[in-house]
């Protein structure tokens, strides 16, 4: 997984980018320059999680997601394992962390687990 992607010297760089660094969605990868197709913004000033993903993740593990069936549904149609791996960490010690370690597991065969 790609936090920041460093800016060769030389390469002209926005603006808001003027320290050298270009943001990129931990989760899928977008950038000012492409963002997600939906569209996109960044959820911070990190800028370095964007809105649809943040989106995604918070359908899995906010609190008012305490619907069960609701939460499964949308564990069930997530396909990002960086989406789901980011979500396992916020869902530390609760009842969804099993539903996303089984999508992961679905996903790619192997428990998602957040690396430490």
């Amino acid at each position: 997984m790609v936090d920041v992607v460093r800016i060769p010297a030389g390469m002209t760089l926005p603006e808001e980018h003027a320290s050298g660094v270009a943001a990129v969605c931990r989760c899928c990868g977008c950038t000012d320059d492409r963002p997600c197709l939906a569209g996109c913004a960044w959820e911070s000033d990190d800028q370095d999680l964007c809105t649809a993903c943040a989106e995604r993740v918070l359908a899995i593990v906010s609190p008012a997601a305490a619907d069960r069936q609701l939460v499964a549904q949308s564990i069930g149609r997530e396909t990002s394992l960086n989406v789901l791996a980011l979500a396992l960490h916020y869902a530390a010690g609760d009842w969804r962390r099993a539903m996303i370690r089984d999508r992961g597991r679905e996903l790619v065969g192997t428990v998602v687990e957040w690396a430490r």
